[in-house]
């Protein structure tokens, strides 16, 4: 059922204090929608930004005289029409109505209608709504008397370039109104600046927003769904909306439990592929690239309801084992100081390694929240295989990589254990292990059926978690 919102306003931090309407006349917002017709809004049309713009330019830092000035100029601009070829084209224009309604009027001189047509009387701001904007086509260094400049208007440019134009535009505004009413507070509000314009044009223009917060006296609040933005954004000042189990979550990254150092963590490795998991239904964090690429395509083996791609479901490589600061995103037992969708970590226990042990014991006491722990036995390839020992698919991928070995891989008078151990030695450093990853997945995606292949169970678990909520 829909429901009426009501607002409230007041001042101060205890609610109720009222706020006077010469205070409330001070604070100013400006809203760029994220359905912006600038082609419209660009025009030379009553209340346009162009013409807003100019309104507020001052000639003369006293009032009274800078209005005088601008009457002035607007006499001077009206003077122009007062020749004798304008009044001549005026006047026939007038003659061809005015004969026509000299037959439709009576004759009684009393009673004759008539008209005199010329400019309509308008102000000064009138005149400046009917500014236009041209976008030269050649450089200032071809132009001369023999080439002069040509234009192209705003309806033959890109939107992205037109959102970028009225951008620059609404900030001269704001800029130009602070010289004139300095007590004024402005709140600019940009609803996915990301529209139309490419990602790297997105940086240009978030980096320019970041500096204008930072060193001018206005508040900017973007809203986005772009990880472009997201990935240059300080993330103290993030805040993210989430629908979770039938429910809107806004959480503030400054209210989690992060310290300093997974803060510091985070805002370096928070690229544009890793900040899609702000925007995700749920996350998956992986150790390296051979996870990456295989998780994605298991998930379509356990069937259409697991399929993490039509779930909205991120697969996040941190390169490495340093999954704590992802983890404290989502491990909070309070709703209000985590992010609301389900992450799993698939990770490995490195059985026999040094410092394995405490590892894994630092890593599963942060499990809580909306945080699971999945641990595969030894390697990622060590389960691969232990589970498709047999597959015919995953030998003959093997086969081709290394050969040599690949007799006592599949020599049956070892035990499982043994075969498997000897594969994990094989493919022991990372390019070995994202070739056979590569080519593993190549094969499956290729195959009708998947070469039938069985996914590890801890991998499964991994997964369901995060869809089934």
């Amino acid at each position: 059922m829909d429901k009426k919102v009501k607002r409230k306003i007041w001042g101060g931090e205890k609610e109720g204090r009222k706020v006077s309407p010469e205070i409330r006349l001070m604070l100013r917002n400006v809203y760029l929608s994220a359905i912006r017709n600038t082609n419209r809004d660009l025009r030379p049309i009553k209340g346009n930004i162009i013409g807003n713009l100019y309104s507020t330019i001052p000639i003369d830092d006293d009032a009274q005289k800078d209005k005088q000035k601008k009457n002035k100029l607007l006499e001077q601009i009206i003077s122009f029409f007062n020749t004798d070829e304008w009044n001549d084209f005026i006047f026939k224009g007038n003659k061809s109505i005015l004969d026509h309604l000299d037959n439709l009027s009576y004759l009684t001189e009393d009673k004759k209608q008539k008209v005199k047509i010329g400019l309509a009387p308008f102000e000064f701001n009138d005149f400046l709504e009917n500014l236009i904007i041209q976008l030269p086509i050649y450089p200032e260094s071809l132009i001369d008397e023999e080439h002069p400049q040509r234009f192209f208007s705003i309806t033959q440019n890109g939107l992205g370039y037109n959102n970028l134009i009225y951008t620059a535009a609404v900030l001269g505004d704001i800029k130009q109104r602070k010289f004139v009413v300095e007590t004024e507070y402005n709140l600019l509000l940009i609803e996915e600046p990301e529209a139309h314009l490419h990602p790297q044009l997105q940086n240009t223009f978030f980096n320019y927003l970041k500096n204008l917060d930072e060193n001018e006296e206005r508040q900017i609040i973007v809203t986005s769904h772009s990880p472009t933005i997201t990935s240059k954004t300080d993330l103290n000042l993030l805040t993210i909306l989430q629908s979770f189990q039938n429910r809107i979550y806004s959480t503030q990254i400054d209210s989690l439990n992060l310290e300093e150092k997974n803060i510091k963590y985070l805002q370096k490795f928070l690229d544009v592929t890793k900040s899609q998991l702000f925007f995700s239904n749920g996350v998956i964090l992986v150790e390296g690239i051979s996870e990456a690429l295989l998780v994605p395509i298991f998930s379509k083996i356990l069937g259409d309801k697991y399929d993490i791609e039509r779930n909205g479901i991120e697969v996040v490589n941190v390169n490495g084992t340093s999954f704590e600061h992802f983890a404290k995103l989502f491990n909070s037992e309070n709703e209000k100081k985590r992010l609301n969708c389900n992450c799993s970590i698939i990770t490995d226990d490195d059985k026999g390694k040094k410092g394995a042990e405490e590892r894994l014991e630092k890593l599963e006491s942060l499990m809580g929240g909306n945080l699971e722990i999945c641990i595969g036995n030894s390697t990622f390839e060590y389960e691969l295989f232990i589970n498709n020992y047999e597959n015919e698919c995953l030998l003959e991928i093997i086969e081709s990589l290394h050969s040599r070995t690949f007799s006592k891989i599949i020599d049956s008078s070892l035990t499982l254990e043994e075969r498997g151990k000897i594969l994990v030695k094989t493919i022991s450093n990372s390019n070995n292990k994202s070739e056979l990853a590569y080519l593993l997945s190549m094969k499956l995606e290729e195959s009708e059926n998947f070469c039938n292949f069985n996914v590890p169970e801890y991998i499964f678990n991994a997964i369901k978690f995060v869809v089934d909520v």
